[in-house]
């Protein structure tokens, strides 16, 4: 079970207020776009495949974009947005001369609050993210992380594993060599302190990593919260981002396969979060 953050009292405003909105706007959204969005998906529509970055540009390359270019799959656009990347990024990814692959750069202030590493790992990727969003040009929106590496037929499973199941938004596994493997926990569960949704959903599918993360494109009118670390438990943005999806009435499917690894950062000895804080030190 998740640790439970303890907030401040604007935090809990912050939080109770966007949980409010949420709930209120967020299934007559969802609806809205159904409706709005009457097109067919077929198995060889465009994806567009969005990396959030900062500062990694040897990393990015090495792993995820060379994984994306190795796809069977090829009907692809790579969407990178940097998180004010003052590194040779953009050098880098203009050297592959690759026109299925568009960069942008953010600049602006960033609030001193994301000095915390943890808040950083929470939701310091979320401006870019969110701004590869407002980008995409393709009926199908795909996930990675910098420092992660694709199976070539990743694309390939994802588009045929929602056309086949009527989905709309699908995860699924990834593997991580030589660390133990951390299993895919249902949405609504004790983990995740969901089970009071339990009398609501008649489906409980699990969720995987988010470099998995894959969904119609409609959806990017859902955007990430900026405010998410804020909240109590479950503040990470990607899980805060499906359950919304789940909330709102999102078909929701799991795809039990591994297509996809992480490995640690050249220098570290750890993966994911506890690679920045194997302490455990950061609030």
């Amino acid at each position: 079970m998740y640790k439970l953050y303890n907030q401040s009292f604007s935090d809990k405003i912050i939080t109770n207020y966007l949980n409010f909105y949420y709930h209120l706007t967020e299934a007559k959204k969802l609806n809205r776009l159904r409706s709005l969005n009457q097109d067919t998906y077929t198995k060889n529509d465009l994806i567009s495949v969005y990396i959030p970055t900062y500062n990694r540009a040897d990393i990015l390359i090495e792993r995820a974009v060379s994984s994306i270019l190795k796809q069977t799959y090829q009907n692809f656009e790579i969407i990178i947005v940097g998180d004010c990347c003052t590194d040779n990024t953009e050098d880098k990814i203009k050297s592959l001369n690759n026109k299925k692959i568009k960069f942008v750069n953010l600049n602006y202030k960033k609030k001193a609050l994301f000095d915390n590493a943890k808040r950083v790992w929470l939701a310091g990727e979320v401006k870019a993210a969110n701004h590869a969003l407002t980008l995409i040009k393709g009926k199908w929106v795909s996930r990675i992380d910098d420092d992660e590496i694709w199976t070539e037929d990743h694309l390939e499973k994802k588009i045929t594993f929602c056309i086949d199941n009527d989905l709309e938004f699908v995860s699924a596994k990834h593997q991580r060599p030589g660390f133990k493997q951390a299993e895919p926990v249902h949405i609504m569960s004790e983990y995740f302190q969901t089970n009071y949704l339990k009398d609501k959903f008649k489906t409980n599918p699990k969720i995987g990593s988010h470099s998995t993360y894959f969904y119609k494109s409609f959806l990017k009118h859902f955007k990430y919260n900026e405010n998410c670390w804020r909240k109590k438990i479950n503040r990470s943005n990607d899980l805060d981002l499906v359950l919304r999806f789940f909330k709102a009435g999102v078909k929701i499917g799991f795809l039990d396969e591994i297509i996809g690894t992480v490995l640690p950062r050249p220098g570290d000895t750890e993966v994911g979060y506890k690679a920045i804080d194997p302490d455990g030190k950061f609030d």
